[in-house]
């Protein structure tokens, strides 16, 4: 399942690229409410990403093996 596997490195993709964004607001906004932006909402965000980025591939992995098996 070719799918999957794309669309969790294209979910990988985006995250690292938002994190890349959300660095470059750092030298512009460094006060306690940017700190409780990122702790609430980008930390959480990056962690659900990964998580399902993760569960895609595992997904993809075991449908391939699935449609191998019943060929």
């Amino acid at each position: 399942m070719k799918g999957l596997s794309d669309a969790g490195a294209l979910l990988a993709k985006a995250t690292k690229e938002l994190r890349m964004s959300w660095e470059a607001t750092s030298s512009a906004w460094r006060d306690q409410a940017r700190a409780g932006f990122e702790a609430a909402y980008l930390d959480e965000l990056e962690r659900q990403a990964k998580a399902a980025a993760g569960a895609m591939d595992k997904i993809s992995a075991i449908l391939r093996e699935a449609i191998t098996r019943c060929r």
